[in-house]
C-alpha cells in the first residue's frame, strides 16, 4: 500500500516537531530541575543554596550546598551526587555520594534532630524506623552533635549500602561529657569500624578517655573495647566490651 505524499510529510512534520521538543527540554533541564528542586525546599518550608554542574538522566550534580540559616546552617557540602531509578511510584533515589559534607545535629528529649533537615525527611507513618535502601558514599563527612551531656565531633567516611554491606570509618571526641556536675568523663576519644549488617549498625573499637569520675567512684586512662550493634528500629542496642583502667578509687 503506498503512502501518500501528504500522510508521509505530515509523519516526518510530526517527528521533527518530537525531536526538536526532546532537544528544548534537553536544553532548559538546568532551569526545569531548579525549579523543581526549589519548589520542593520552598513547599517544605527550607532555606538552602546550592550550583548545578550536571543533569542527567539518572545523575544529578550539585556542589556549594547550603541547607538551613544561611548564617548556620544544618548541612554544607562541597559537592553531592545523586542517582536515581524507576520505582512503582515514579523516580525514586538510589545513591547518594558526597564529599565535605559538614552536619550539625541536637539531641532533644532524646530525639535527635537535624535542623531544616527534620524537614526534608518523609513523614512518620508510624512503622518502625528503618535505614532506606539507598548505597551511600561519603568522603570527609564531619559531624557535630550538640547533647546535654556534652558536645561530641566526629567524621565518617565509609560506602555501600545501608540496609547491608555499608562500611567506613567512624571517629567521635569530646571534651567532656557529663551526666551532671558530679558524673562525667573528659577527652572522650572513640575511633572503630561502623558497619550495617542485616540492617542492624555495628561498630567496633576502642572508646576512651583521661579521666571520670561519679559520685565517690573515680578512674583515669579507660580503654573500653566495645563492639556493639543497634537494632533495626533503633531502638535498643546489644553489645559487649572489655574495660582496661590506669587506676581507679572507690569507697
Amino acid at each position: 500500500m503506498a503512502v501518500r505524499p501528504g500522510v508521509k510529510y505530515a509523519s516526518l512534520a510530526l517527528a521533527g516537531a518530537g525531536a526538536a521538543a526532546v532537544v528544548a527540554v534537553w536544553s532548559y533541564r538546568e532551569p526545569i530541575a531548579r525549579d523543581a528542586i526549589n519548589g520542593y525546599l520552598e513547599s517544605r518550608d527550607v532555606t538552602a543554596s546550592y550550583d548545578i554542574r550536571a543533569i542527567e538522566t539518572r545523575r544529578q550534580r550539585l556542589e556549594n550546598i547550603r541547607i538551613g540559616d544561611p548564617k548556620n546552617p544544618d548541612l554544607t557540602a562541597d559537592w553531592a551526587e545523586i542517582d536515581v531509578g524507576p520505582s512503582m511510584t515514579g523516580l525514586t533515589v538510589r545513591a547518594v555520594r558526597a564529599g565535605g559534607v559538614r552536619l550539625h545535629g541536637r539531641l532533644v528529649d532524646g530525639t535527635l534532630s537535624l535542623g531544616a533537615l527534620d524537614r526534608l525527611l518523609p513523614k512518620s507513618t508510624g512503622a518502625p524506623f528503618r535505614l532506606p535502601d539507598i548505597d551511600l558514599s561519603l568522603e570527609d563527612a564531619r559531624l557535630r552533635f550538640d547533647t546535654p551531656f556534652g558536645q561530641l565531633g566526629g567524621k565518617l567516611d565509609g560506602q555501600g549500602n545501608l540496609q547491608g554491606g555499608f562500611e567506613g570509618k567512624l571517629a567521635l571526641v569530646a571534651p567532656r561529657l557529663a551526666r551532671d556536675a558530679t558524673c562525667g568523663a573528659t577527652n572522650v576519644t572513640v575511633y572503630g569500624d561502623l558497619s550495617v549488617v542485616g540492617r542492624r549498625p555495628t561498630f567496633k573499637g576502642p572508646v576512651r578517655f583521661s579521666e571520670f569520675a561519679c559520685g565517690k567512684m573515680s578512674g583515669k586512662a579507660a580503654d573500653i573495647g566495645l563492639d556493639s550493634s543497634i537494632a533495626k528500629d533503633m531502638a535498643d542496642w546489644r553489645g559487649k566490651g572489655a574495660v582496661r583502667l590506669l587506676s581507679s578509687a572507690m569507697p
